[in-house]
Parts: structure tokens; sequence; C-alpha cells
């Protein structure tokens, strides 16, 4: 509440100001909606009074020394369910440990805990990631390490035609040396990222085979898990079910398509997941249940966002219908960061010039856009 009150009044004092541009977070509403569910009253009786907010900077914006425009945007949804604990028992980190029969496996994000979405988890890991001799803190230390040497050296190799420097590859000998078997588990919503940290490079689907037998098949046959997303030395990225598995570069659907239930237009949000150069090992989506709108997250929390299913998937983008709108669908951050700045542009900001998206078409035009939804 206080938050929200000074984040209101600081902004009152940027319009009075005459700022050109403003940008602020309210977030009172996600993490109420976490802990309560995006739709229980405690989450909507914060939303009624973000409204109210918005109103007073509306009131405020017409005595100002300049006009200004209001763009309101979500940048995702929630979705809600029973946790993956509470409905089956064991948490994802436990589900891994199971499935690996042997190494020390660290679980990040799935501690009871209260208070600003992140902030249990992310304190934990660093208090230790600071401590020499946390097992957590060795694990993602030479994770992180080790994937940022070899990206150097890839980088080498991508640049220079010619083989990057050998301490890479000593420092990885060193890593398997210190601790062979060792995962890192981390939540976000309902989608799990498994790290398996004895070696550099991210591990293919047939190396994961060969090295934990169990754990693959344990985690697509597991009625809390959708899908799971890996890389594979014969097809690229795939995603993988209970029921079949789909390459998502060649397109080859073996079996059920694990991907069917989400939608026609979900292939570009797993494919973008799979080319950032921090994809997790194995990344896990949970369970979505479509009578129900339910997930199952794997973090402690009623309402989530992070993984696919359900009303997560669903931002949306509220502006003014004098602006020019998007041509085509808006897909991801990038492309949403694009057409903001065309905005800047078009209403004369010479920064954004090269931007501007041209005059607006004629006629009317509805001014909440829910083509910005990232599944396209």
């Amino acid at each position: 509440m206080i938050s929200r009150d000074v984040t209101t009044q600081t902004l009152i004092g940027d319009l009075y100001l005459g700022r050109s541009v403003i940008y602020a977070d309210f977030v009172g509403y996600d993490e109420v909606a976490h802990h309560s569910g995006p739709e229980r009253y405690d989450a909507l009786d914060t939303l009624r009074r973000l409204d109210r907010d918005i109103g007073r900077l509306e009131r405020a914006a017409a005595n100002a020394p300049r006009p200004y425009r209001f763009v309101v945007l979500s940048d995702h949804g929630q979705s809600q369910g029973t946790t993956f604990e509470d409905r089956y028992g064991c948490s994802l980190g436990e589900l891994v440990r199971a499935a690996m029969h042997a190494g020390r496996v660290s679980e990040i994000g799935a501690a009871r805990v209260a208070g600003e979405e992140s902030w249990g988890y992310a304190s934990a890991a660093a208090a230790d990631v600071a401590s020499e001799d946390g097992r957590v803190g060795r694990a993602l230390q030479r994770a992180l390490r080790d994937r940022r040497e070899a990206g150097q050296q890839r980088a080498v190799l991508t640049e220079g035609g010619a083989p990057g420097p050998a301490p890479a590859r000593r420092e990885h000998e060193t890593a398997l040396a210190a601790g062979p078997g060792e995962a890192v588990v981390l939540a976000s919503g309902n989608l799990g990222l498994i790290y398996l940290t004895e070696q550099a490079e991210r591990m293919s689907l047939e190396m994961i085979g060969k090295r934990y037998p169990d754990l693959v098949p344990a985690l697509v046959g597991h009625p809390g898990i959708g899908f799971v997303l890996v890389r594979s030395d014969e097809l690229g990225p795939v995603v993988i079910g209970s029921d079949g598995l789909r390459a998502l570069q060649t397109q080859i659907v073996r079996g059920a398509d694990p991907l069917q239930p989400f939608g026609a237009s979900v292939r570009w949000q797993v494919l973008q997941t799979d080319s950032y150069p921090h994809c997790a090992d194995i990344m896990v989506n949970s369970m979505w249940d479509p009578q129900t709108e339910e997930v199952a997250a794997f973090e402690h929390l009623v309402g989530s966002h992070g993984g696919l299913g359900g009303e997560q998937t669903h931002p949306f983008l509220l502006y003014p219908s004098d602006l020019p709108a998007p041509a085509d669908p808006i897909r991801g951050a990038d492309e949403l960061h694009k057409l903001l700045r065309g905005w800047l542009a078009y209403l004369g900001h010479d920064a954004f010039a090269d931007q501007s998206p041209g005059p607006a078409p004629d006629g009317p035009r509805d001014s909440l856009l829910p083509g910005c939804d990232p599944d396209g």
C-alpha cells in the first residue's frame, strides 16, 4: 500500500514537472494474486485500488503543463491451481533426485516462503552462493563459470575459425573431478529448470539418456508434468510428453504432439526459450487442465506464471486509440519494445525518430489489444 502510494505521488510530481516520458511499475496485484489467487477477493480489491490510482494520475495529467497519453500494460497473466508438491507429495527436486539415483540435487524456488515474488528463493540462493561451503553455491558457481567460459570459447570458434583457449577445458575437467552428478533445480511458477552441472555445455537428450537413463522417462511419465524441452543431437530442440514427441525445427511428430493442447502458435515461444544461451539442460512444464484452467506450480504459489497453460500467457496492452495500431500481433518483449519506441517517435520525440510506425490508419479501432499475447 505504502509503496503504491509513493509510486503514484512520484508520478504526479513528474507530471507536474512536465517530463517527456514517464514509466512506473505497479506490482501489488501480482504479489497478492500469487498468494491469494488472481480472482480472489484480496487480489481484486488490490486491482480496484490500482484503478483508482490510475484515475488519480489521469486527473493530475489534466493540470500538467503538457498533454499526456497513458499506456497500461501487463507482461503476463496468472494461472491458478494446487501446487505440484501439494498434489503429488514431492517437489520437482525430489523427483529429479530419485530419478538420478546418484549425485546431489540442489533445489531453489520450492521453499514455502512468503513475500514479494522471487524474493524468498532469490535471497536464499544469494546467501548460499556467497558461502564457500554451500553445496548450492559450489554447484551454481561451477555451472555459471563453466558455461560462461564455454560460451567465450564458442565465440572464439565462431569469430576466428580457430580453437579457443585451453583454460575452459581445464576448468571443465576440474569441475568434473570436484562434483560429478550434481544438478540444480529451479522453479518459476509452473516452469522448472534442471541444470546438470557436470559439463559446461548443455547436455543433449542422448547424453542425458546415457548418464541418467531414468531421468527423462521419470519426468515425462509423471502425471504432474505436461512436457519437457531438451536438445537432441539428432533432431535439435524437442518437446517430449508422456505419449509423444515433437521436433520443433523439423516439425516431426512421433505419437501425440505434446504442444497440441497449448495452441498452434506456441511453438514460437518454446523455440525462443531453447535459443537462450543459458537455457537449462531440461526445461519442465507442469500439467495443465484445459477444463479447469489449472496448472501445478513448482513453487508454493496459488497463482503463478512462467510456463505455459491458462491465463498466464495472456497479457494485455491498453493504449489511446489515436496511436497507430501494430500491423501484426506482438510476440514477446522485443517487439513490444519496438512498438513503444515507435509510438514515442510518432508523438514527436526526436530520439526515436527512426522508429516511427507512420500515420494512424483511418477508421475506429479497439484500444485494447489482445494481439499482444506472446502466443502470437
